[in-house]
């Protein structure tokens, strides 16, 4: 399932990547922030090399230098803080975060730009305009036409969530389950411990 994803967020990263190295000359120095070596994210870290070596050419006038990438994995340092004290010194024309962990470490060094992939939330706030990156997060919309699709006989589902980080996105749903003609039964969860209860709640109430 991962690869038509990358595939159909290809053309958006090298938008991005243009818009964020636009100031920058072919050949810039790129460090890669990898959260873990998962397949996840050793994929993303393939499709960012693959977009980074289109259009550079190799021979004649308009020959030029290829970037240089290099890449650390976060949970295999043995200190943190050293790492993110490296990022700041090594002073790159990108920095790259795959994965929550990343970007957690370095969003806040505003003075280099930054290119997030693989963040389910990013949580990135209105004035931090040196980071951007590929979003992940599907509106409810397209998640209820993906479950309709998958099971076209089931026409109530029931949904647990945290009002706190998903109001808005159950607000959609239910928009979007009443134009489709499906029963959407929503119920609030604000701690682990509430969930055996709340499922208790949706037996014989969805299918």
């Amino acid at each position: 399932m991962r690869r038509p994803f990358f595939r159909e967020k290809i053309f958006l990263l090298g938008l991005l990547l243009t818009l964020v190295l636009q100031a920058s000359s072919w050949g810039a120095q790129i460090v890669v922030l990898q959260s873990a070596r998962i397949p996840a994210y050793d994929e993303a870290l393939q499709g960012l090399v693959a977009v980074l070596s289109q259009d550079i050419p190799k021979r004649g006038q308009r020959a030029i230098q290829a970037h240089t990438i290099t890449t650390h994995i976060l949970s295999e340092a043995e200190s943190t803080v050293q790492l993110r004290q490296q990022m700041v010194e090594a002073q790159p024309d990108l920095l790259v975060a795959i994965g929550s962990s990343s970007l957690s470490l370095v969003k806040d060094l505003a003075q280099v730009p930054i290119l997030y992939l693989m963040v389910p939330f990013p949580e990135i706030k209105g004035e931090s305009r040196h980071i951007t990156g590929v979003n992940m997060n599907l509106s409810a919309a397209q998640q209820l036409e993906a479950l309709a699709a998958a099971a076209p006989g089931v026409a109530s589902i029931g949904l647990l969530y945290d009002p706190a980080r998903s109001g808005a996105m159950v607000d959609e749903a239910r928009e979007h389950a009443a134009r489709i003609n499906l029963d959407l039964v929503t119920l609030p969860v604000r701690s682990a411990g509430e969930v055996p209860a709340q499922l208790a709640r949706l037996k014989g109430r969805i299918e």
